[in-house]
C-alpha cells in the first residue's frame, strides 16, 4: 500500500468518530444553553435591581449635591438683600441730613437777603451762613 491509498481509508475510518465528536459537542452545548437559561433567570433580575439601586444612589446624591449648592446659593443672597438693606437705610440718612442742611443753608440765604449789605445784622448771618 502507498501513502495515496492509505489516506483515502484513515478518513473513511475517521470520518464516523468525527461525526460522533460533533454530535456530541453540540449535545454539550444544548446543556450548556440549557444551563445557561436558569441561571440567567436568577442572575438578570439580581443584575436589574443593582442596577436599580445603583440609580437610585446616584439621584440621591445629585439631589443632595443640588440641594446644598441652592441652600449655599439663598443664605448668599440672604446676605447680600441684608447689606442692600444696610446700604439703603445708610444712604437714606444721609440724604435726609443733605436735605435737611440745605433746608437751613436756604433760610440762612433768605434772611440774609433781607439785610442791608455792610451792616452788623448783615455780617452776623454771614458768619453763620460760611
Amino acid at each position: 500500500m502507498t501513502i495515496g491509498m492509505v489516506a483515502p481509508s484513515a478518513i473513511g475510518m475517521l470520518a464516523p468518530l468525527l461525526q460522533g465528536a460533533t454530535v456530541s459537542m453540540a449535545g454539550f452545548g444544548a446543556a450548556t444553553t440549557a444551563a445557561t437559561i436558569p441561571l440567567l433567570a436568577i442572575v438578570g433580575p439580581i443584575m436589574a435591581v443593582a442596577a436599580a439601586i445603583g440609580v437610585i444612589g446616584i439621584a440621591i446624591s445629585n439631589y443632595e449635591s443640588e440641594s446644598k449648592k441652592a441652600e449655599k446659593r439663598l443664605e448668599e443672597a440672604t446676605e447680600e438683600a441684608k447689606n442692600a438693606e444696610n446700604a439703603f437705610k445708610q444712604a437714606k440718612t444721609e440724604w435726609q441730613n443733605i436735605n435737611s442742611d440745605f433746608d437751613q443753608y436756604s433760610t440762612m440765604v433768605t434772611a440774609l437777603s433781607e439785610l442791608t449789605a455792610g451792616t452788623s445784622a448783615w455780617k452776623e448771618q454771614m458768619a453763620l451762613v460760611a
